[in-house]
């Protein structure tokens, strides 16, 4: 992406994603999101009132992305959607959002909880047991398995990781 064509609130984005290599999620400032997006901080404030509003919309737009593709699939026993889904997820999460290679765990969980807090939750009375949790299991499972995967450094293949959750998403 042509760093000339964002726009302010992108920059700060873009800068606050990057600043999770280098320190916690509780650490970062208005000050060094401004400093590292190259914006003044009122700048920043026309944009955001507070470092945890600039996570939600990286949340948002993650969410967006993914979670949008994840829920067709999340209740259907369809093993190529699923390949397809998970393969997507290994490869796009971790270059897309650049986290560099899990430097920093507690940051990749702290999206990931606030990515898990955007899911629609069941309240179908009408649901068995396993309809109302099962699909919630899987996510679970995703999620966990791709921050282990980030953390410890993305030694074993996308592919590698895809037919292995796979071992366990085609047992329910």
């Amino acid at each position: 992406m042509d760093k000339k064509n964002l726009t302010v609130k992108d920059k700060i984005k873009m800068a606050s994603v990057n600043l999770l290599s280098e320190k916690s999620y509780m650490d970062i400032t208005v000050t060094d999101v401004a400093k590292k997006a190259g914006v003044a901080r009122v700048s920043f404030y026309r944009n955001f009132s507070s470092v945890a509003e600039v996570f939600d919309d990286i949340a948002n737009d993650i969410f967006d992305e993914l979670v949008s593709e994840i829920l067709p699939v999340l209740n259907s026993n369809d093993e190529e959607g699923w390949r397809k889904l998970l393969t997507t997820m290994f490869y796009r999460f971790p270059k897309h959002h650049s986290l560099k290679n899990g430097k920093r765990p507690e940051n990749i969980e702290e999206l990931f909880i606030r990515i898990s807090a955007k899911l629609p939750k069941t309240s179908d009375t009408d649901k068995t047991i396993s309809e109302k949790y099962i699909p919630f299991g899987k996510i679970g499972l995703i999620v966990n398995i791709i921050k282990q995967w980030m953390a410890q450094g993305k030694k074993e293949s996308p592919e590698e990781m895809v037919d292995y959750i796979m071992t366990f998403i085609t047992k329910f």
